[in-house]
């Protein structure tokens, strides 16, 4: 217990899912100690976000039994979604992130601030991929049979959201292996189709048949933004776009639109749309 609680602090140095936390709070007592006992004692503004999140998003879930998603499945998704709520709220699965954090840090070429942990809510996903100006992308790939894709899935969020609203084929690479077998773990609980999470490097991912490609970019640094942008240039398919969460490909690529959302740090995130040409 005594180390769990020590990787757990060591969580609070970093970019975390429920917001930034530059100064870590001092530790709890034992008996009351987890991850959402922290954040709603040390960071209750944060923690009143987060559930105000999760509720709009359960909101847009239900949504998704109207005939504007026919190939939705949204008593699914909202079971995914609870679930992956449970889990991020778990002390366990911020000490195994600590862990694994410094793991890949010495074992990959990428620095540690690469893999900050951040969620994105649902009705905020949704509201950027029905925009006017992308939603008939969308379209297009659901009708060709394409693929959504996401460098640095995390525990599945955003996987889960293109499967489980538009039907879409949609695969997941991070390199925390923690966080491959948690998406990996819900995936089969719940019998998710559509879905595959790799434990792997982005930029070893087939880009062959893919429409939509969604960079969790947020924390990358300067390096990893730029290689990622010499494959997308290589190899992703004309027509396709790709969503950033910063502007680093604007210089490089036609903008088609910027859509503000929530996020677990930002409550006003713009969030960057690009049309490979």
């Amino acid at each position: 217990m005594q180390l769990a609680r020590q990787q757990l602090n060591s969580v609070y140095d970093m970019q975390s899912g429920f917001g930034t936390f530059a100064n870590r709070p001092q530790p709890v007592a034992e008996a009351t100690w987890s991850a959402s006992t922290v954040h709603q004692r040390h960071y209750p503004r944060q923690w009143a976000c987060l559930r105000c999140c999760q509720h709009t998003a359960e909101e847009a879930v239900a949504a998704l039994h109207s005939n504007n998603w026919p190939l939705a499945q949204p008593e699914m998704l909202k079971q995914v979604i609870q679930q992956l709520h449970v889990t991020q709220q778990d002390m366990t699965f911020h000490a195994e992130m600590s862990v694994g954090i410094q793991v890949a840090a010495r074992t990959s070429r990428w620095s540690a601030d690469n893999f900050a942990y951040g969620s994105t809510p649902f009705h905020g996903w949704l509201s950027m991929f029905e925009h006017p100006a992308v939603r008939g992308y969308v379209a297009a790939a659901v009708s060709c049979s394409k693929q959504f894709q996401v460098w640095g899935s995390s525990i599945g969020w955003m996987v889960f959201y293109a499967a489980l609203t538009y039907g879409l084929e949609a695969v997941g690479y991070e390199l925390l292996r923690c966080h491959v077998d948690i998406a990996q773990g819900v995936a089969a609980d719940f019998q998710v189709p559509h879905v595959s999470f790799h434990a792997q490097d982005m930029l070893q991912s087939d880009l062959r048949h893919t429409a939509i490609l969604m960079l969790a970019s947020f924390c990358w640094d300067k390096q990893l933004h730029t290689l990622a942008l010499n494959k997308i240039q290589a190899e992703l398919l004309r027509g396709s776009i790709v969503v950033d969460y910063t502007a680093a490909l604007g210089k490089c690529m036609k903008q088609i639109a910027t859509v503000k959302i929530p996020v677990s740090w930002n409550s006003q995130q713009n969030m960057y749309v690009y049309l490979k040409e």
